[in-house]
C-alpha cells in the first residue's frame, strides 16, 4: 500500500514538474501585444457648424505577451507575460472588434445625449488599386474585418450631427476580441 501511495506522489511529482517548466519556460521573444491605454490625437477642435472632427488613437500603454503551447498533444494553451524581449512582431493579440462614440449632447433627433454614433464615424482606407486614401463607415469597415483590427495610426472622422453647436464632451469605446473595453475622455470640442 505504501509504495502504490509513494508512486503515485512520485508520479503527481514528476507529472506537475513537467507540466510546470514545459508552460513557464520563457521563449525568446514576446511575440504579440495587447493594449491598455489609448490616447487620442485630434487635429483641430475648433470646428465650425458641419465641419468633421478628425483625429488618430496611438497606443500609450501595452503590454507584451507570449503565446505557447503546455504538452502540444493536448489542447490547453498557456498564455503569459513574462520578462522575455519584447518585439511585438505578431502585432495585437486581442484585435478591436468595435469602436464607438457617444456625446453629452444630442446628436440629431435619433441620437440623444449617450447614443452610439457610431453611424457618424468613419476611418480613412486606402484602395489597393488606385493607392488613394478615402474615407468609408466605420460600422461597413469592422463587417469587412470579422477577426479585428489594428487601428493605431489611422485616421478617423467623426460627422457632426444636425443638432451639434456649442462645446461638446466625446468618450470613445474600443472592444477587443476577448470582450475588455478601453473608453477614452475626449478633450472639450467647440462646434460654432
Amino acid at each position: 500500500m505504501f509504495k502504490k501511495l509513494l508512486k503515485a506522489y512520485l508520479l503527481v511529482l514528476m507529472f506537475g514538474t513537467l507540466f510546470y517548466s514545459s508552460c513557464t519556460k520563457c521563449p525568446t521573444t514576446l511575440p504579440f501585444l495587447d493594449i491598455k491605454e489609448i490616447e487620442i490625437d485630434l487635429g483641430e477642435t475648433n470646428l465650425n457648424t458641419g465641419e468633421a472632427l478628425e483625429f488618430t488613437l496611438r497606443y500609450e500603454r501595452i503590454q507584451y505577451l507570449s503565446s505557447r503551447i503546455c504538452f502540444p498533444n493536448m489542447l490547453s494553451a498557456a498564455y503569459a507575460a513574462s520578462t522575455c524581449e519584447p518585439d511585438g512582431q505578431l502585432g495585437l493579440k486581442y484585435p478591436v472588434i468595435s469602436i464607438d462614440v457617444n456625446a453629452n449632447l444630442p446628436w440629431d433627433s435619433q441620437h440623444p445625449p449617450g447614443a452610439s454614433l457610431k453611424d457618424f464615424l468613419e476611418i480613412s482606407v486606402i484602395d489597393p488599386q488606385s493607392g488613394q486614401a478615402s474615407f468609408v463607415n466605420m460600422n461597413d469597415y469592422i463587417n469587412s474585418m470579422p477577426n479585428g483590427f489594428d487601428p493605431e495610426d489611422a485616421s478617423f472622422r467623426l460627422m457632426p450631427g444636425s443638432n451639434i453647436e456649442g462645446n461638446v464632451f466625446l468618450s470613445l469605446t474600443l472592444t477587443k476580441s476577448d470582450a475588455s473595453v478601453i473608453i477614452k475622455n475626449l478633450p472639450l470640442i467647440s462646434w460654432n
